[in-house]
């Protein structure tokens, strides 16, 4: 029950599936925070149909993620506690749910002011790992219905995972943009 609920928190933020984690390990606590992407967010018109609002606030060594549309319609909302991290040539913010070293992993990229995110292609990375011999705590939960719930699951977030991580290539076959923002 806990990753439905942190799915379904995560993708109300990221529109879209996700990589979650079991144990972050050390990573969380190591986490920084990127000063760039705090801020007032809103979807870019050009690339999503749908006008979301997003506010990135640092309060202590965290962030707080949230959705204005959200915290309008639900009194009972809470905003996503996050933190950014840096894997070789890949950015990510990192969510916590109820369990303080679980939670999901989204990758972003900014340039010029737009906060591009992405998820893994989840059918892609299926068959990569049906075909590799991986040592890394993964699996890859592909939707053969009119779900989104798909998603990347790591057991531990730790050297070998992170290295596993910066080994996938960096195009589209394997990392979907799932949505583009703009700084308000």
């Amino acid at each position: 029950m806990h990753r439905m609920m942190l799915l379904l928190a995560v993708s109300a933020f990221l529109l879209s599936a996700c990589i979650t984690v079991d144990d972050f390990g050390t990573f969380w606590a190591n986490a920084t925070l990127d000063p760039a992407v705090e801020g007032s967010w809103e979807t870019d018109a050009s690339y999503s149909q749908r006008i979301l609002h997003y506010m990135i606030i640092k309060q202590d060594k965290n962030y707080l993620i949230d959705s204005l549309e959200q915290k309008a319609k639900d009194p009972n909302h809470h905003p996503l506690v996050g933190r950014t991290f840096k894997t070789g040539k890949y950015n990510f913010f990192m969510a916590v749910g109820d369990h303080p070293n679980s939670g999901a992993l989204m990758r972003y990229v900014l340039e010029n002011g737009t906060l591009k995110l992405y998820d893994l292609n989840v059918h892609r990375m299926n068959d990569w790992l049906n075909n590799s011999h991986t040592e890394v705590d993964i699996q890859a939960h592909v939707c053969n219905g009119p779900c989104r719930m798909e998603s990347i699951e790591f057991g531990k977030l730790d050297a070998k995972t992170t290295a596993f991580i910066d080994a996938i290539p960096n195009d589209a076959n394997y990392w979907n943009q799932i949505d583009q923002l703009k700084k308000r």
